[in-house]
Order: C-alpha cells, then structure tokens, then sequence
C-alpha cells in the first residue's frame, strides 16, 4: 500500500512539473511575440488573460493533489500503523506556486532510491540450485524415419532446462520384395516410395524352352530370379530353313519348296534361271533342279541389296552369274559350292557377280578352302573364279591348264605359295588373263624343273 502511494506521488509531481514546464514556455512565447509586432497588443493582452487563467488552474491542481496525497498518507497510517513522518523521513518536498524553474519539484535522491525499492511486502527472489532436480523428459519434437526429434526436462527448484536429440527412426521396410526387369528390393512401409532397401540385380537362373522355333516362326524361352521369383520371357528368333545339299527342292526341315522362301524362277530354253530373290532369309539354297529342269544361271542383280543374306550355296549346275548379282550383299560370311571344277566353269560377269567380294570364304564339296588344288581335266579358270578369297593360301595346277582369267585370283592376299604339275617351259606358255595374281602374296612358282618368279 505504502509502495503505491509514494508511486502515484511521483506520477503526480512529475505530470505537475510537465504543466509548469508548459506555461513557461507560452510565457516565453509571448514576451518574444510583443517584441516583434507590438500592433498585435490586443492579441497579446488576450493571451495575458488566458495565462492567468492557467495560473490560477496550475495551483487549484496541485492544492488538490497535496489534499489527495495527504488522504492517501493517512488511510495507509490507519492501515498499516505507519506514520507519514516514518514513511518518509528523508523527503522533503517544495512547491512554489511560481518556481524558478517552471514548477519543478525537488526530490531528495536517497527517498527516490528508497522509494523505488520498497514494495508491499518482501520481493521473491528466483531459486538458485546447487544440484538441479529434474522432471521426466517430455517430446516436444517427434522423429521422423529421416528426420531428428528433440526432447526436454525442467529442473523441479529452478527454471533451468535440458533439450536432447532424438535420433531419427530409420524406414519401415516390407519384407517381401518388389521388382523391375532389371532389379529388386524391399519397399517401404512410411509412405517413402523412393527409397528401396537393398537393391540388387536379379539372379536368374538358366533359360527353359517355352517353344520352340520353326524355319519361319519364332520360339520363346524364360527363366526366373532366384530370389523375387520375376520371371522374364524372351522370343527365339526362327531358325531358317535347312540348307542340307542332299536336298534339291524341299526344306530338310518343314518340307517347304523353296521356291515359298523367295526365289524367283524364270524358265529358259536350257533350263531355269533365278531371277529374283524376295524372301528375307539368311541362308539361301539353290536347287540344282527345278521343275524337272536343271538351275543353270543367276540373273544380274538377282540378290542385290539384301544385307541379311549370310550365306549361299550355288549347285554345280550353274554356269552362269550375271552382273552386279550380290551387289551390296555386304552380310555375306559364306559361300557353298559343288565341285572345284564346277566352280572353275563359272562365267562371272565382274566381280560383284561374285559372292567371294563380300564374304572371303569359299567351301566345296563340303570342306573350306585354304589349299586350293585345280585337278586333272580343268584346262581352264573363269574371270574373278577366286578374286577376294583372302584365305587361300597355296594353289597347285594340274599340267593340264591352260588358261587363267582376268582377276582370277585377284586379291588374293595371303596366297604365298603356287605349285605347278609341269616343267617351266610349259607354264611360260600357260595364258595368263589382266590382273590374274595382282595383291597376292610374295611367291614363286615351283616347277618340276625349276622355281620361277611370280
């Protein structure tokens, strides 16, 4: 009580000495306003007026505070059986009703610090710990499955508190494995899609035949992950038709004529040529015979373009190829003739008539040549017969040829070595076709009598 009192004391004088700092300076205000324009004197006698008035206000003001503040002294004598005198002994407090300093009132600065320590009754102190006692801890942040939490406690005595770090959870996962085509793992179970548990690649096992493929339709195959059971089915490309020699019209094996796989025959007055190729196979086989006739020629440009042919077997039969017949046959890898002789005969037209320019391998009569021996009886070999066939590597003639075409055995690169069957004499008299060894190998030719150069 006694702390309110002096409190609103204060705030009472300090509001009394605002009003005397105002009227000082209206007063001001005016002495300098006469100065400068003395024909306002009825204005300036009419703010003389008014500043008695205020006056006379300023002290009916504070008359009634020093009544209000001497009540209020007494109720809290009553009250607390204090006297004025012993509430305040050090203060002294001056009004003058016109103060040199505008009003101002005076406070002795031991009753102001007096005044603002005392309270109603004995101020509490916070508590101080020596050993903090505290509470159970309580979450204030959850953790999430990558996220951290936080967790705090307060001391029991003082306010002193304690925050921790909550590790975070870590994902949930699914015990049963999700997969792709390409891998598998364990998924989540927290709503964390993107996250996968132990990814691995599948381990297949081996592949089981599904069906299986035919000359012309395809098979199918699958096999299984050994750990998430994703099973994976893939199609066996066809087989083809079977090319076996012993067979002139039918597939080996489904017996189809080939003329259904995309040959093209045209009948001649000495037999059948093939004039065309339509199918999309990688191994073609000629027939020898065809309709009771016998195949003996291959038109020009028969084959051309078709990249997917692999391999060819041409029949002893043929004795014909006209121009450019395997232009641009560039998937050639093999090319399957009857007899050496029967390939000796052959007319090619230039040297992309020949199959040899793209593939480089050359079998007859089942076997692949590397040595090629020319036999008895063949007094003759055709233009181009072995142009290209970089795996020949040795050629022995019989003495009974005769004549070797133009690019015979043009580059023919790893050709080291040639053997003929008679005496030098008689292979300077051999006639010798354009280019027939140009791009061979270093050799030279062993006689019976004797070694010649190339």
């Amino acid at each position: 009580m006694l702390g309110r009192i002096k409190m609103r004391q204060k705030v009472l004088e300090f509001m009394f000495l605002i009003l005397s700092a105002v009227l000082l300076l209206l007063s001001c205000a005016k002495q300098i306003g006469e100065r400068a324009d003395p024909s306002a004197s009825e204005y300036h006698e009419t703010e003389a007026a008014d500043s008695v008035v205020w006056e006379s206000e300023r002290q009916t003001v504070s008359s009634e505070w020093e009544i209000e503040i001497e009540t209020e002294r007494e109720a809290a004598t009553d009250e607390g059986g204090v006297t004025n005198t012993e509430l305040e002994p050090d203060t002294e407090i001056e009004t003058n009703s016109e103060p040199e300093t505008g009003g101002r009132t005076e406070i002795d600065t031991e009753a102001e610090m007096d005044a603002e320590t005392e309270t109603d009754g004995e101020m509490e102190s916070e508590p101080v710990c020596d050993t903090h006692s505290f509470g159970d801890w309580e979450i204030i942040q959850s953790p999430g499955c990558a996220e951290i939490g936080w967790k705090e406690r307060a001391c029991k005595i003082c306010t002193t508190r304690e925050w921790l770090e909550i590790a975070a959870l870590g994902h949930e996962f699914s015990t049963s494995l999700s997969y792709d085509g390409r891998t598998h793992w364990y998924g989540t179970l927290c709503g964390h899609g993107e996250v996968r548990g132990n990814e691995e690649l599948h381990a297949f096992g081996n592949w089981t035949v599904l069906d299986s493929p035919g000359c012309g339709t395809e098979g199918s195959k699958t096999r299984q992950c050994g750990l998430c059971f994703m099973t994976q089915e893939v199609s066996i490309p066809a087989t083809g038709h079977h090319l076996l020699l012993d067979k002139n019209l039918m597939c080996q094996a489904c017996q189809l004529p080939y003329k259904d796989i995309g040959l093209i025959f045209e009948r001649q007055e000495d037999g059948y040529r093939i004039a065309g190729y339509t199918g999309r196979e990688a191994s073609v086989f000629i027939p020898a015979q065809y309709g009771g006739f016998p195949v003996v020629a291959i038109e020009a440009e028969a084959f051309a373009g078709h990249r997917e042919l692999e391999e060819i077997y041409i029949p002893v039969t043929v004795a014909e190829i006209g121009a450019n017949a395997f232009w641009d046959c560039a998937g050639l890898q093999a090319v399957y003739g009857g007899s050496t002789a029967a390939w000796c005969a052959i007319s090619f037209e230039n040297y992309l008539s020949n199959p040899l320019y793209y593939s480089h391998k050359l079998f007859l009569n089942g076997e692949e040549i590397t040595s090629l021996v020319i036999p008895s009886g063949v007094t003759s070999i055709g233009n181009y017969a072995f142009a290209y066939c970089d795996m020949i590597r040795a050629v022995t003639f019989s003495s009974d040829i005769q004549s070797i075409g133009d690019s015979a055995f043009y580059y023919c690169s790893s050709l080291d070595s040639v053997v003929y069957g008679g005496s030098g004499s008689h292979w300077q008299r051999v006639i010798f076709g354009d280019s027939w060894n140009s791009y061979t190998g270093d050799y030279v030719v062993e006689c019976l009598n004797g070694r010649f150069p190339k």
